[in-house]
Formats: C-alpha cells, structure tokens, sequence
C-alpha cells in the first residue's frame, strides 16, 4: 500500500485525508520494511507537502498521542510551546529552549515538546539533560512541573510511542540530507495541546501555511517566523584601491572589543587572528566590521558561506518572515527588521553552537547574564516574541523589555536551578 502511495506523490498528486489516514497506518506499522516508509518520506518532501496534507497528518498522529492529565486550572491559562521545525541546519546554540526557560520565569505556563538531535548535534531533550533537566517525564509527572514550575519537557517518544516505528526510516532520510514532513509536524504535535505557539521555519514560504495549520488545530495564538541571514561579505572589496587604506574602520571581535584601526592595521590584524573582516555595517562613518575567525566561517557553511541563509528562528541578522493570528485580530502576514531593537553587530558565526555538553554551557552563561554578546540579543528578540504571543506583553518591544529583566534579575537563572534540582 505504501508504495502506490509513493508512486502517488511522485506523480505530483496530493493525498486526500483518507490516504493520509493509510499512509500513517503503514509508517506505525512494524512490519513495513524501514526503506519503503523512507522512499515515501522522501517523494513526499519532494512533491512539496500542502497545508491540508501536513493538517491530516498532525490530526491523525495527533489521535495515536497520549495526552497528559491537565487540570481545569492549567487550562484556563496560556499554554505556551517554543520551537522550532529544524532543517535549517546552521548549527546554532538552542536558542527556542533558552527562551523556553526565560519565558516559563516570567509565569507563562510552558509546555515545551521535543526530541533528541535528528538533524542537529543538540536537540533540546539532549540540552535540557546536560542542564540537569528531567526530559523523560510520564504524562503525570509532566503535569505536575507544569504546576509547580510553569515548565515542563513533553519527550516526543514518551507521549507518541508509535513514533518508534517511524523513527528508524527519519533517519534514513536524514543520511541522505533529506528533510522530511515530520521537520513540520514536530510543533504542531504537542500533546499538551498549546493554546498558544511560537514556531520557526527554515523557509519564509513555509510561515503563512503552517500558521494556517496550527488555526486549524485550534491554537488560539501562534506566530510562524522565517529569520533571514544575511551573507557575509569579506572586507575589504577586491575593487578596493590600495591608496584608501589609510581610512579608518571600526574592528569588533569576538569579545565585543571594538578599536579603530587604519584599513590596512585591520587587515594585518585578521591575518594574525587566523581571521577574515566581515561586513557588518559597511555605510556606517567609520564602517564596522566583524573578525570572523577562519575556522567558525567553516563551520558556517563549507559550501558557501556568502549564500543567504534562514534561521528557523526570529533573527537578528537580518530581515524576518512572520505569520500570526490572534484570538482579537485576523490572520496576517508581515515583515519584522531587527533594527528596530538595540542589536549588538554581529554575525552567523555569533550563534554558532555545539554539542549539548557545549549548549547547555552557553545557555548557563546565558541565564547569569555572564554572557551579554550576540547570543543574548538572539535569545532577548525570540523571548520578546514567545511573551507577546503568551499575551504577557503588549508588543515585543515591550517583550525585549522584560526579557532583559528576567535574565538580569536573576529570576531566569533561579528558573533553571529550581528545575535541575527537581530532578534530584
């Protein structure tokens, strides 16, 4: 059966929620060999997966879940799920999970899904362990930190066990490069049942649909993002005349340090620093560069670190791609710049993180307010956000406002030592 209807999507035909139906029987079916449900992941992904596709598959995998026993009280309030789809593959720190954990400080009652790194080297269950934080919750127990802390980790194989049988052919596909529907699905299956959502895309094209969705499934408050980042632009130009090199420029690094230096110190300086000079405010008087250390311009992208890139995150490299709807306004699409918000410079390289012992590191650093850089500012605008969407804020001005606070008075980090303790 499976293999018509792969023979299906490759032909181009979309599935009617009756095949949906059948095509999810066959993927939690044991007995279909792993190679068959991973050729059908992957015509699937290539057809291009419509917002009715992608809503039956939420409602039917949604049907096999466990759902944990919230109570009355739980219910009333926001329920607020931070994430994002993955597949952007630009290896940045967990940036939804730190923000989880800001925004579960300010009370908003979050319920945060997830699973250990597919496509990644740190999913947030594998963050949130490194950090001493329970992931592998029963329903009740998850239901009792919801109470207790405003947070809890809803572990995608606990509450669908039927994914055991799926995750054998994602992986296929993940050794192949290829994403598959469940980069989607993951957000739109939280057995919580959020009432509210802040979820990010690696494609702008992707916000307005999968926003669609989610109003679909009943989600009273949700923003869909896309984040822009920009290329980086060696400096100086090739058509740059040796007789401006006197001209000064403004030199950050990685620290933050900024120094005025004369063009042709600033060059010297990169090649001492194993470096490049990254354009990051090229028309500013002086201009402004960053040092991009060789190896973390590697790590960017081997294929072409000039390429314009997305974040399934909002960004604060460049311009972002929103969807929203909200329980008074009607569904609407936009664009967000970040210039509107006190950014540091900064680049893709700024963001980059590692593995979960490394993460888990970063987001300490970034919850005692130790590290003040690019990182937090990234953290500060998708906080800004998650607290806007959980109604706490009337704006996200306002958001970024408070999620400074929260961080700086501590109360974040007091968030994070009363949740690793739990689990003691």
């Amino acid at each position: 059966m499976l293999d018509l209807l792969t023979q299906q999507v490759a032909n181009s035909v979309a599935l009617t929620d009756e095949k949906v139906a059948l095509a999810v029987a066959q993927l939690v079916d044991p007995s279909v060999a792993d190679g068959i449900k991973a050729n059908f992941l992957t015509a699937l992904a290539c057809k291009g997966e419509t917002t009715g596709e992608i809503a039956a598959f939420a409602r039917e995998l949604r049907a096999r879940s466990i759902v944990p026993p919230l109570d009355a009280e739980i219910r009333a309030g926001e329920i607020l799920d931070v994430c994002g789809t993955g597949g952007d593959r630009l290896n940045t720190f967990n940036i939804s999970t730190t923000v989880a954990l800001v925004v579960a400080s300010a009370g908003v009652t979050v319920a945060k899904h997830g699973n250990r790194a597919i496509t990644s080297q740190s999913g947030s269950a594998d963050v949130l362990e490194a950090l001493g934080i329970p992931v592998e919750l029963s329903p009740e127990q998850a239901v009792a930190s919801l109470r207790e802390h405003h947070f809890a980790f809803f572990f995608a194989p606990k509450f669908h066990p039927a994914f055991r049988h799926i995750a054998p052919a994602r992986k296929l596909c993940a050794g192949r490069g290829q994403r598959t529907i469940f980069n989607f699905l993951g957000p739109l299956l939280n057995p919580a049942r959020p009432t509210a959502q802040l979820v990010g895309v690696p494609r702008p094209e992707l916000c307005e649909p999968i926003a669609r969705v989610l109003q679909t499934l009943g989600v009273r408050r949700a923003m869909v993002v896309s984040g822009e980042v920009a290329p980086i632009r060696t400096f100086p130009p090739f058509d740059f005349e040796p007789t401006n090199r006197l001209q000064m420029i403004r030199v950050v690094d990685k620290c933050g340090t900024s120094r005025l230096l004369p063009i042709s110190d600033a060059v010297s300086l990169a090649k001492q620093k194993q470096a490049i000079l990254a354009e990051v405010a090229p028309n500013a008087d002086p201009p402004a560069c960053l040092l991009v250390a060789l190896s973390d311009l590697e790590r960017v992208g081997k294929s072409d670190p000039q390429k314009l890139k997305r974040l399934d995150e909002l960004s604060t490299l460049g311009n972002n791609s929103i969807a929203e709807f909200y329980q008074e306004r009607g569904f609407t699409t936009s664009m967000l710049s970040p210039e509107q918000f006190p950014l540091q410079l900064a680049s893709l390289a700024d963001l980059l993180g590692g593995n979960s012992a490394a993460n888990a590191e970063i987001i300490r650093r970034l919850l005692s307010a130790e590290d003040r850089g690019p990182k937090r500012d990234a953290v500060l605008l998708n906080t800004a956000a998650a607290l806007f969407v959980a109604g706490k804020t009337k704006s996200m001005l306002d958001g970024w406002e408070m999620a400074a606070e929260l961080i700086d008075s501590g109360r974040a980090q007091k968030k994070l030592w009363a949740l690793a303790t739990n689990s003691r």
